[in-house]
């Protein structure tokens, strides 16, 4: 059987959020989500994510705001 896995890239799923939808990374991709976030905003013309770090968990999560 072969099994093929498309992975979406970081980017990829932080695009594809709709209004409401959140989307959790660890914690190692800091520095490159939250980057990408921004450049998401810039792009957008708006504050569209917001991230929010939860150290307990090791996560970060993007949420999309509008």
């Amino acid at each position: 059987m072969n099994k093929t896995a498309k992975k979406i890239s970081d980017l990829g799923a932080m695009k594809a959020l709709e209004t409401g939808q959140c989307v959790t990374f660890s914690i190692k991709s800091l520095a490159s989500i939250r980057t990408n976030a921004s450049l998401i905003n810039a792009t957008r013309g708006e504050k569209s994510l917001t991230t929010k770090i939860d150290r307990e968990k090791g996560t970060i999560t993007v949420s999309r705001i509008a």
